[in-house]
């Protein structure tokens, strides 16, 4: 049924403006991006077709459906409300339409003015979003634009509700994501390439995988989890309330792919290829590559903003951090940081970043909006694994060779104090928060122990034994 909807979209509109390949993204031609680049100076247009602007506005696109739309091989501006200088509703000839995000109370939408004419309404609510829109996070639509949304996840409100969720504070994920209170971890160990379930109630060992391969980042889109294989260059996919594989995504030989990271949505893929030093671009849907963006050398480890405006990527062997716009898919720049960058958190404002230096013994802070380090803080030998506390006032920093989890305050960048692992638990590795923010996982890359720290009164329950070493740990929803 897509597929034929794409066909028809593309026999209906052969020279307006839009064009896509076989992974069905949206791309704009060279003429009318060139003319939306001169509408919209200093702005981005991103790989979804949206425009990005330079005072950070950002402008979602319409694409025409099933009207009579004229044929111009030149598209020309049409209508601009209220005027150039402060678009927020632009309309092309060959019908395109682009729309200004507001802000509202919590919330983000649109509104359309009530002095538009039958003719330009009718245009628009004829389109829709492109079906890979990134959408923007807290992002709902009145009931009047139902038609505009297509198979993309927007929240539909009545008036009543949108002015409820206007006066609140609220949080809308547009990820396809099952609302479930039970669900797996899975640990992967990258010595063994074995996968381990564990029941989230009791930490009890439910089954395992042996893969042969190695395996290193993971990264969960709905109740499937996405695994990064280096050895094997493919991204294995596993359904943990099935207890089995359910497909796998074949990257090139010798590409040796590292980090995994996903979109809030869950409509694109990032791969670290450190092989090739490249990040692949991969559509979930179709899981083929789209497109592939050239880094410094030594990609590993991925993660975006949770406003999913940015791709970080550390490159251990140059000791940076690169940024990529997730819109353009495009470097928007580097940061140095120290020797061997190996972890990183991000916090909740999506404004900093926290990040490791295994060699260089220190954690660099790192404004995003200003690509520079704030602060650069001592902490003990090899800090390898992060996490930030709900709240974002802790960081727990895994100090490998010390055997210890170091905890700073981010009001002061003081730290507060060290504490020692058990005996049983060697090397701590990779950190992770339980869903209820109250524990703090820690995996182990020389004993078979996962710890597990209760964070208020920072000691460490009964270990679980895996059976093989740790290297990161997630959960899952299961049904």
């Amino acid at each position: 049924m897509f597929e034929k909807r794409i066909f028809a979209l593309l026999l209906a509109i052969p020279l307006i403006g839009f064009m896509a390949h076989a992974a069905n993204a949206t791309r704009l031609s060279a003429d009318f991006k060139q003319l939306v680049e001169q509408d919209f100076p200093g702005s981005k247009v991103r790989l979804d077709g949206a425009i990005e602007l330079k005072n950070g506005d950002l402008m979602l696109p319409v694409i025409p459906g099933g009207i009579n739309v004229p044929k111009w091989s030149k598209p020309q501006e049409e209508f601009t409300y209220p005027d150039k200088t402060k678009p927020e509703l632009v309309v092309y000839t060959n019908g395109w339409c682009y729309l200004k995000v507001i802000k509202k109370g919590h919330v983000n939408t649109f509104v359309l003015p009530p002095s538009l004419t039958e003719k330009t309404r009718k245009r628009i609510f004829t389109g829709n979003f492109p079906s890979d829109l990134i959408v923007p996070e807290n992002f709902v639509l009145p009931k009047e634009y139902k038609e505009l949304v297509g198979d993309l996840q927007i929240k539909i409100v009545d008036e009543a509700e949108l002015t409820k969720l206007e006066s609140g504070p609220v949080t809308i994920h547009h990820a396809k994501t099952p609302i479930s209170d039970h669900g797996v971890y899975v640990v992967n160990s990258l010595h063994s390439g074995t996968l381990i379930l564990l029941d989230d109630r009791k930490l009890s060992k439910l089954t395992e995988f042996p893969t042969e391969g190695t395996l290193s980042q993971m990264v969960a889109i709905g109740n499937h989890l996405y695994i990064s294989d280096q050895a094997k260059a493919r991204v294995l996919i596993l359904d943990p309330s099935k207890r089995e594989f359910v497909g796998q995504i074949d990257l090139e030989p010798k590409s040796a792919p590292k980090g995994i990271a996903t979109l809030p949505n869950g409509q694109l893929i990032y791969v670290a290829e450190s092989g090739s030093n490249d990040i692949a671009i991969i559509e979930t849907v179709s899981k083929k590559v789209l497109l592939r963006t050239k880094v410094p050398p030594g990609p590993g480890r991925l993660a975006v903003t949770p406003n999913g405006y940015y791709l970080l990527v550390l490159n251990a062997a140059s000791g940076q951090l690169t940024i990529l716009s997730t819109g353009n898919q495009s470097v928007n720049g580097t940061v140095k940081v120290g020797g061997m960058p190996t972890a990183m958190a991000i916090s909740n404002d999506s404004k900093r970043v926290y990040i490791t230096n295994r060699l260089s013994n220190t954690l660099s802070i790192v404004d995003l909006g200003t690509k520079q380090v704030l602060a650069t803080l001592q902490t003990g030998n090899a800090p390898t694994g992060l996490a930030l506390s709900r709240d974002n006032e802790r960081l727990f920093v895994a100090c490998a060779r010390d055997n210890s989890i170091s905890i700073f305050d981010l009001k002061t960048n003081q730290k507060l104090s060290d504490v020692r692992l058990p005996l049983d638990l060697e090397f701590p590795g990779n950190l992770e928060l339980t869903p209820d923010g109250k524990k703090l996982f820690v995996t182990s890359e020389a004993a078979d122990a996962l710890g597990l720290m209760d964070l208020d009164s920072l000691t460490f329950d009964t270990q679980s034994h895996l059976g093989h070493t740790s290297h990161d740990i997630i959960w899952v929803p299961v049904n």
